[in-house]
């Protein structure tokens, strides 16, 4: 998937250019700003988060999100975001309700996120979303998706 991410805290407002291959556990995210300026890659698996920032390298337990943030200045609910980010709720702690506009999901609220979809598109036989906004507090994420393309054997 390729797209545009756009983040807003009371602090900060960022926007990056996002690359990210999901295979299996396995996901890759490259964020670059304007030019390829600043790229940072973000590998993720079930246990370790490795942020790559040029000559900074930082390996993390995922399941410390409080480190996370603090590196990024803005959470990243790393373990959901995978399944988020193709339209469907994170396993475990189910939402106690999806919201849907015409038969399509529109959003819930899960882990303390609220997860709102705003666009749709059909790719073979899968319906993925091309708009995403995460809020969490004061922290919001947009998320403006312009390409899909599934790998071998979806």
């Amino acid at each position: 998937m390729r797209g545009k991410l756009a983040v807003r805290t009371p602090s900060t407002s960022e926007s990056v250019n996002l690359s990210w291959q999901q295979q299996g556990n396995l996901a890759e995210l490259e964020l670059s700003g304007p030019l390829g300026a600043g790229a940072t890659r973000i590998t993720a698996d079930e246990r370790w988060l490795l942020i790559d920032a040029g000559d900074d390298q930082q390996r993390y337990d995922i399941t410390a999100t409080d480190v996370i943030e603090a590196r990024l200045g803005w959470p990243l609910p790393v373990t959901a975001l995978p399944f988020w980010v193709r339209g469907v709720p994170a396993p475990g702690d189910l939402p106690a309700e999806l919201d849907t506009n015409n038969g399509e999901l529109s959003g819930f609220v899960q882990d303390g996120w609220t997860v709102s979809y705003s666009g749709w598109q059909q790719q073979a036989n899968l319906k993925l979303p091309t708009r995403v906004t995460l809020t969490n507090g004061t922290v919001t994420a947009r998320l403006l998706i312009r390409d899909w393309q599934a790998g071998r054997g979806q």
